[in-house]
Order: C-alpha cells, then sequence, then structure tokens
C-alpha cells in the first residue's frame, strides 16, 4: 500500500483524511490569518508553511490530536509569524522608518474582505438568535472580537476550566443552528486550539 494511502499507525487516520481535515478548514484559517496580519500574502505564505510542518510533524507522529488540527495549523502560523518579526527586528537595515510606514498602506484582499465581512454577518446573526444570553457574549467576545480568554473569564467570573466547557457546549449549540440552515460550523469557525 503507497504511504499516501497508509494509516497512521498511532491514530488510526490516513494521509487522505489528514489532507480533508486541511482542506476544509483552510479558507477559515486564510481568514484568520490575514485578519491578524493584515497582509493577505503573508497570511498565505505563513498558512502553507504552518501547513507543511504540521504535514511533516504528523508523518512522524508528532500530533497529539488530528481533531484539533485547524488549532495546530494556526498556533504553528502565529509561531512563525512572531520568528519573522524577530527575525526583521533583528535586522535595522530591514526596518522601515516611520514615514514610510504611513504611507504604506497593507490592505487585505479585497474578495476575502468581502467574504470575512458575509460570514462575520452571517454568523454573528445566529449567533444572536442563541438563546442562551452567555452562549452568545462568549462566543461573540472570544471569536468576533478576538478577546483574550483570560479577560473574558475575568469578566464573566469563570475560571479557565468553566470558560472551555461553556465555548465547547456553545459551539455545538451554534453547530446545531448552522445544520439547519444547511451549514457547518468548520465554514465558519476554526478548531480550538
Amino acid at each position: 500500500m503507497p504511504e499516501s494511502e497508509g494509516m497512521d499507525t498511532a491514530r488510526g487516520l490516513s494521509s487522505a483524511q489528514l489532507g480533508a481535515l486541511i482542506e476544509k478548514e483552510y479558507v477559515g484559517l486564510r481568514l484568520l490569518l490575514t485578519r491578524r496580519t493584515g497582509d493577505f500574502q503573508l497570511a498565505c505564505d505563513l498558512l502553507h508553511d504552518a501547513v507543511c510542518i504540521t504535514w511533516e510533524k504528523w508523518r512522524k507522529d508528532q500530533i497529539q490530536r488530528p481533531e484539533q488540527l485547524a488549532g495546530y495549523i494556526f498556533q504553528v502560523a502565529m509561531n512563525l509569524l512572531h520568528n519573522k518579526r524577530r527575525i526583521v527586528g533583528d535586522r535595522p537595515e530591514r526596518r522601515a522608518a516611520v514615514e514610510q510606514v504611513d504611507r504604506e498602506r497593507f490592505g487585505v484582499h479585497s474578495s476575502d474582505s468581502s467574504d470575512e465581512e458575509r460570514i462575520a454577518s452571517r454568523l454573528k446573526d445566529l449567533i444572536l438568535a442563541m438563546k442562551s444570553q452567555r452562549d452568545r457574549a462568549v462566543l461573540i467576545r472570544f471569536y468576533l472580537n478576538e478577546e483574550d480568554k483570560e479577560l473574558i473569564c475575568r469578566d464573566l467570573q469563570l475560571d479557565a476550566r468553566q470558560f472551555d466547557r461553556i465555548l465547547h457546549r456553545a459551539r455545538q449549540r451554534l453547530g446545531q443552528l448552522l445544520v439547519l440552515e444547511g451549514l457547518s460550523l468548520s465554514d465558519f469557525v476554526p478548531a480550538s486550539p
């Protein structure tokens, strides 16, 4: 049996299944990285490199939970971004003058920007239709407003484990609403890191 069709003995996940997981999460990850970096091309480059690194780690059986692959890829991409910024920061000849940065305009690719706005609007409408106010608050603050978990926990007087349980259940409830709309949660929200 060729390697591409073989099974990962530790997890029972084939290369094709891993590829399908990556493909399913790719657009959401690209949008999230574009939003974080403010640069469409940089986001694409980071995502490509992160997928390659993740694939190699999977082949070496270093991925503990393949079901959380999107979160793993996102974290690898963020690490790559931090490393890239460190490298540029250590090279004075690569630094731009403040005036140059003010003149330079880094924008999100227009089609991705409109897609992101459409997705955020539709998702926000579905979240607002949820019955539980706490579910709505956690989902909006964590995913749409991109607030830190610690801040949300402090404001809602939750510990980290409670937050994780609430977020998990809220995602499940939102997933049920999406299924009724003929959609999937992964169309909108990448898997938790």
